[in-house]
């Protein structure tokens, strides 16, 4: 189950889903690209910070938020 799913500036897209944790897709392909580790459960929030858009801030399962490095 997806739970979120933001929209990343160069052509990606960024999941989070029960199951498959955080992953970075490609919109051209379609494909998944990569998976973001760090959280013990499910990541319930999301969020790519606008004056750094290739960070992204991650909370959810464990009661903490998560900083990741897009690049």
């Amino acid at each position: 189950v997806v739970m979120q799913v933001v929209m990343v500036d160069d052509g990606h897209f960024v999941t989070s889903a029960v199951r498959s944790g955080i992953c970075i897709w490609s919109l051209a392909t379609g494909e998944r690209e990569a998976r973001l580790i760090g959280h013990d459960r499910f990541a319930s929030a999301l969020c790519v910070l606008q004056n750094a858009p290739k960070l992204l801030l991650s909370g959810g399962g464990g009661g903490f938020v998560l900083l990741h490095d897009l690049d």
